[in-house]
């Protein structure tokens, strides 16, 4: 089971229909989740897109008890939200069910002329201080 979360509008949903296999259509935000079953190299995974707004941010830890693993999306190219998103993404790496797990920054919408590098997004989101 693995988690997809992010600010609203990141593109978690996007990338939920990606790792599926389909093509990406224009997505309505996510007021709750989306969840969804693929079969990757033998392995059954259960993926649940959860909502970024901050109303609905409350419900990732109910999701978080039983995870195997958390993908937390980045718009990479919405500079004015990095400060939000490095807040979001600390209060995410405090929930005690995701000690030791596997966590992974998927830095969403490089092809945005706007877009921060991968070097920008660590940085911004301060990875190379992390231990889990």
């Amino acid at each position: 089971k693995l988690v997809l979360v992010g600010l609203d509008g990141a593109g978690k949903s996007t990338l939920l229909q990606t790792m599926l296999g389909e093509k990406p259509e224009k997505t309505m935000p996510t007021f709750g989740f989306n969840n969804a079953r693929t079969k990757q190299r033998g392995f059954d995974i259960d993926l649940f897109d959860l909502g970024g707004g901050k109303r609905i941010r409350g419900i990732w830890k109910a999701y978080m008890a039983d995870v195997h693993g958390c993908v937390f999306v980045v718009d990479a190219a919405d500079a004015d939200r990095l400060d939000e998103c490095r807040e979001v993404f600390a209060d995410t790496l405090r929930d005690p069910h995701l000690s030791g797990k596997p966590i992974v920054v998927f830095a969403n919408k490089q092809d945005l002329p706007s877009a921060k590098s991968e070097a920008q997004i660590a940085t911004a989101l301060g990875l190379a201080t992390l231990q889990n």
